[in-house]
């Protein structure tokens, strides 16, 4: 899976998010979005610009509100 290369692993409790102790980014997947979590943004761009090579995706701009949560 494309994610591992990016040294992220799946949660075992939860099939849908991904996380990265490397850089302690958390990915929440659903359908087609994705959230990304952590507490640098630069780093989580890093990451976006890397998945970007591979995927087409729209950035959204930051999450104000995701699924209920």
């Amino acid at each position: 899976m494309f994610l591992s290369e990016l040294s992220f692993k799946l949660l075992v409790s939860d099939s849908t998010v991904f996380y990265s102790l490397d850089n302690g980014i958390f990915i929440m997947m659903f359908v087609n979005n994705c959230l990304f979590i952590g507490f640098n943004i630069n780093e989580i761009n890093i990451i976006k610009r890397k998945i970007t090579k591979e995927y087409i995706i729209k950035d959204r701009s930051p999450v104000v509100y995701f699924f209920g949560v």
